[in-house]
């Protein structure tokens, strides 16, 4: 307590002392501190009485109960064995030690748990544990703000705002053949084929118009409608022309027929280089429909974003409750992720070329459905999947949902009824009216970053000396996988051809008896 105002009566001379307690006083002797003997004149007013206690804590000890959480939190062994922490949550408790003069000590949960859930009878374990039973004055781990978190504890202003969404697996590169319908969006396709059937009928009606009209000069190579379609569909592939019109209403067809379609041609294969060399990845599950479609069980740590799940706005975010699944920790929620990915492979859907057109800028998700997906704050999510499931490359393994279930803001924790919330509060106010939270993330962001590419600069470092040049030249010729769709085409016409050639050898068989009888 603090505002407490002890009155003592004193006989000779007849007065009262007025006095006070002092809760972090540094010394036992120091609790109890006179504020003034009052002897009859007015009284003093109320900020004597009640003077400001907690603006110096002078050095009170504070216990602060955290655990390791990337990028929220870093704690990373020495080789004396001490820890090393830091990380956002960290700095704003090391800011409010040194605004109000207390010192902290940063320890485990008791029980090794991380944030802990609820038992049977009431009482919780982990990081809420120690703060429920009092072991621990402060706990920091990006603690959401949830109203089930009040019956057991109280929390400060939030600090800095963070988004609750599942992460999924990447579903990986599109088949490479699906790269030669790529360039064109669907409607444009269906306009190309539109157009080429119409100007065969039109280029056959002129020709045999032209005919009828008296241009009899005109080679009767063009009176055969085959033949004017096989012309046209050599204008559309830009090869050489096969035959040349002699009227002008022909030539003057051919020659912006000829000219729409080189301009087509060159738009094609301009796209088509890059959906060649450039693999083009199927769109990841990014919305609640989507995952709940593909019958994917969710689950976190615990059950309390069970309950927020359940409570949601959203029908979909309240079905998937239906198929919520404790796990023991981060790392194992991240793995049955993945493994669920890995045991659905065989069952990709390979996407149509309409679906993956019809939204170029918003894909829908095509992703096979993995057995489970991790919920989790964004935060979290992006770091992990950064440093711990991206490849040499750039390539991510793992995707986090656009879209969330909704935004919490994060505190700190604290016992029930400590006397310093409200003067935390003023101050985690200050700190983020003056974008302090932000700037910590942003150096921790700047720290990672650091050490990651000096890392990797000494592996290429390591490896040009053991190679004595450079390892690789930066050129990648494409390979079978990247021209598949090439040779499926030569295939299929290596098909079609012979097919006809079958046909035509049984039609042939089939009339010649007739046409031998006809002759007699």
């Amino acid at each position: 307590m603090t505002n407490v105002l002890l009155i003592q009566p004193i006989l000779k001379p007849l007065a009262l002392r007025l006095l006070s307690n002092t809760p972090y006083s540094p010394g036992r002797s120091d609790r109890v501190k006179s504020l003034k003997t009052w002897r009859g004149e007015p009284m003093p007013h109320k900020h004597e009485l009640f003077p400001d206690k907690l603006v110096d804590l002078h050095g009170h000890p504070m216990r602060v109960v955290t655990f390791h959480f990337p990028p929220r939190i870093f704690m990373e062994e020495d080789s004396d064995g001490n820890y090393n922490l830091y990380g956002v949550d960290i700095e704003v408790v090391r800011s409010l030690s040194k605004a109000l003069n207390f010192t902290v000590s940063f320890v485990r949960p008791s029980d090794g748990e991380m944030w802990g859930w609820e038992q049977g009878n009431g009482t919780w374990t982990g990081l809420m544990g120690d703060l429920q039973h009092r072991k621990a004055d402060i706990g920091v781990a990006d603690l959401y703000i949830m109203e089930p978190y009040f019956a057991i504890i109280d929390m400060s202003l939030a600090y800095d705002i963070e988004y609750l969404c599942f992460v999924n697996p990447v579903p990986g590169p599109l088949p490479q053949w699906m790269a030669l319908g790529l360039p064109f969006l669907v409607e444009t396709w269906g306009a190309i084929f539109c157009t080429v059937l119409v100007g065969m009928l039109v280029f056959t009606l002129l020709a045999q118009m032209g005919f009828l009209g008296g241009h009899l000069h005109e080679a009767p190579w063009f009176q055969n409608g085959s033949n004017t379609c096989l012309l046209l569909v050599a204008c559309v592939m830009n090869t050489a022309w096969t035959r040349v019109p002699t009227t002008s209403h022909l030539r003057i067809f051919m020659a912006l027929w000829s000219l729409a379609f080189v301009i087509l041609a060159v738009a094609y294969k301009g796209s088509l280089v890059s959906y060649l060399t450039v693999t083009l990845e199927q769109p990841p599950i990014d919305t609640h429909k989507q995952l709940l479609e593909r019958g994917v069980s969710v689950g976190s740590i615990g059950d309390t974003l069970k309950r927020i799940m359940e409570k949601n706005a959203d029908q979909h975010v309240r079905k998937l409750a239906q198929g919520y699944e404790q796990v023991q920790s981060t790392s194992e929620g991240l793995r049955r992720t993945v493994e669920g990915e890995a045991g659905h492979v065989l069952r990709t859907e390979v996407p149509t070329l309409k679906a993956l057109h019809s939204q170029r800028h918003r894909f829908p998700a095509l992703a096979p459905a993995g057995s489970f997906s991790f919920l989790e704050s964004r935060g979290f999510l992006d770091y992990t999947i950064a440093v711990d499931y991206t490849d040499g490359r750039g390539r991510a393994s793992l995707h986090a949902m656009k879209e969330y279930i909704a935004p919490f803001g994060i505190g700190l924790a604290y016992p029930k009824y400590v006397p310093f919330i409200a003067k935390f509060n003023r101050m985690i106010r200050r700190l983020t009216e003056a974008g302090l939270a932000e700037k910590y993330m942003a150096d921790i962001i700047l720290r990672r970053k650091q050490a990651k590419i000096g890392a990797a600069a000494e592996r290429e470092g390591d490896q040009k000396e053991r190679l004595g040049s450079d390892p690789e030249s930066g050129v990648t010729p494409l390979s079978l996988d990247n021209l598949q769709g090439g040779f499926i085409l030569l295939a299929l016409g290596y098909g079609l051809g012979l097919l006809s050639a079958m046909a035509e050898g049984l039609f042939a068989l089939a009339t010649r008896p007739s046409e031998s009888l006809a002759r007699r």
